[in-house]
């Protein structure tokens, strides 16, 4: 499998777009931020998510914005391992295909859709769901890689 590079953008990024271009950039950006925003209060609505598409839409519109996503003490890792390595974390996949699967049962039997709506929805949920699956696991970040191991540990099993 190949690595992929890192995204990087700052805010001396030539790439980054200018003039009366990035104001659309930015608005959707603030709307996927916003979203993000009312998902972390909403148990149903994801965070990450939006958190994700606000900081493509910020990556060429407005770099600071996109690092202080990337930073943030609690979204902030997980945007940045998705972005970086197209990586989520198991308890990320099992929630969004739990949620999947609850989702498309309660469609089937609380609204009145047609034998080809109910096939389509669901299999654009099985790509859906396969797409997650095929997701690697998240890297080690550097620090954790790099840190000495716990003395503690070498011990076990030297008697």
């Amino acid at each position: 499998m190949t690595q992929r590079r890192p995204i990087a953008a700052s805010d001396g990024d030539a790439a980054a777009i200018s003039g009366p271009a990035r104001f659309p950039l930015r608005l959707l950006g603030l709307f996927f931020v916003a979203l993000g925003a009312v998902g972390a209060v909403l148990p149903l609505l994801p965070t990450t998510v939006f958190l994700i598409l606000a900081t493509c839409c910020f990556a060429k519109s407005a770099p600071r914005w996109r690092e202080r996503i990337l930073q943030h003490p609690r979204f902030g890792r997980p945007v940045r391992q998705f972005i970086e390595h197209r990586a989520l974390s198991r308890r990320a996949k099992y929630l969004a295909l739990t949620a999947i699967a609850a989702n498309y049962l309660l469609s089937i039997t609380l609204t009145d859709m047609s034998g080809a709506a109910i096939a389509l929805v669901g299999a654009i949920l099985a790509c859906v769901s396969i797409y997650l699956i095929t997701r690697p696991d998240p890297v080690e970040t550097p620090a954790l890689a790099e840190s000495p191991p716990d003395p503690a540990l070498s011990r076990i099993g030297a008697d």
